[in-house]
């Protein structure tokens, strides 16, 4: 099973065969080698990355007794499980941009942030999928994406905020959110009818995860 994300365009995005790839990137990346930006030049290593499975599995099928799931994650956010204390020694990821927009809530140090927004996925709901991608036959040599709903850090601020709020909960700028444009919406459909699934919501997912990090001792703005 693999993990791959698309971005950087607006539209709507449905993955429901092998015919539907973001090569732009390819093409952009291959044009402007290491002058690309990075997203592109990360969303193009992951297509290769794909693309290098199916090719593996296709001319090694007479020998595999296995076949290939493709599950497409977008961002994954959520309470992290691992043991580690350091928040400092987490790589640039998921969990190091929550930590970043938890304790800049008003992003003075992130001012872009507030003019974005995000398709977020639960970590633990990706982790469920994989487990049911294991035994749903009907999933042999098919892509998904796993995406929940689109996502704006002002949601977070007002997801904290909903009774019974949360400790050191930000108040942000209401509605800031319907000022930004949402660039992206990703099709689940797929995932959802094929593994019998309902993806959590962002406000569960933020609620959970700020809660994760009090508890831990993440939140700079909180005494614990």
């Amino acid at each position: 099973m693999l993990g791959t994300e698309c971005a950087w365009i607006d539209m709507v995005i449905s993955t429901s065969s092998k015919a539907d790839w973001f090569d732009t990137a390819l093409k952009i990346v291959k044009a402007q080698g290491t002058k690309a930006k990075p997203g592109l030049t990360y969303g193009a290593s992951k297509i290769l990355q794909e693309r290098a499975v199916y090719d593996f599995v296709e001319k090694k099928k007479d020998r595999l007794g296995f076949d290939v799931v493709a599950l497409l994650p977008v961002y994954v956010f959520g309470p992290p499980v691992n043991t580690f204390i350091d928040i400092a020694s987490v790589k640039p990821g998921s969990l190091s941009r929550m930590y970043q927009a938890f304790n800049d809530p008003d992003g003075k140090n992130w001012p872009e942030r507030v003019s974005q927004t995000d398709v977020l996925v639960d970590v633990r709901d990706v982790a469920e999928l994989h487990s049911r991608a294991l035994d749903t036959e009907k999933a042999g040599g098919e892509r998904f994406i796993l995406a929940g709903n689109s996502f704006h850090w002002q949601d977070a601020w007002d997801a904290l905020n909903v009774e019974p709020k949360l400790p050191g909960a930000p108040v942000g700028t209401p509605n800031a959110e319907k000022q930004v444009k949402h660039r992206l919406q990703y099709s689940n459909k797929k995932s959802k009818e094929t593994f019998g699934f309902e993806y959590r919501s962002n406000e569960e997912t933020v609620r959970d995860s700020w809660a994760e990090f009090l508890k831990r001792g993440w939140i700079k703005t909180v005494e614990t």
